[in-house]
């Protein structure tokens, strides 16, 4: 659990309002509730060596970092990663489509993927016409 020993503090930190569950399990999960049924929460998972994001009911992320650097400064890169990843999605700046049963993404709102056209897209706080 050694990323959430950096995280999950920083979590709390920097989000001081959020609630999300402790870690618990075998690899070691926290969950953020919902903002909106239709999103889904999100599911930060500690894979050892990088933070696996689950984002609803889209897709996922990874949060690693392969520098040859001692493991705690990479378990501080990797936290400082997520809490960027996390404010642009709470400030619907992230847009999501898909599913985990098919093909999904994630990507900046002010940027263009291929991959998402003709799909319904969904921020945080939940659908958006983009």
């Amino acid at each position: 659990m050694a990323i959430f020993d950096v995280l999950v503090p920083a979590l709390r930190s920097h989000f001081p309002h959020l609630s999300f569950t402790d870690p618990s399990g075998k690899p070691p999960q926290i969950t953020i509730p919902a903002s909106h049924p239709d999103v889904g929460d999100v599911v930060l998972q500690d894979d050892d060596e990088e933070i696996t994001a689950f984002l609803g009911h889209f897709t996922h992320r990874h949060f690693s970092n392969y520098d040859e650097i001692p493991t705690a400064e990479k378990e501080k890169i990797i936290a400082e990663d997520v809490l960027s990843f996390l404010d642009s999605l709470f400030s619907d700046r992230i847009v999501m489509w898909g599913s985990h049963r098919g093909m999904g993404g994630s990507h900046p709102i002010d940027s263009f993927s291929l991959l998402g056209l003709g799909r319904k897209k969904y921020v945080w706080s939940g659908p958006r016409n983009i």
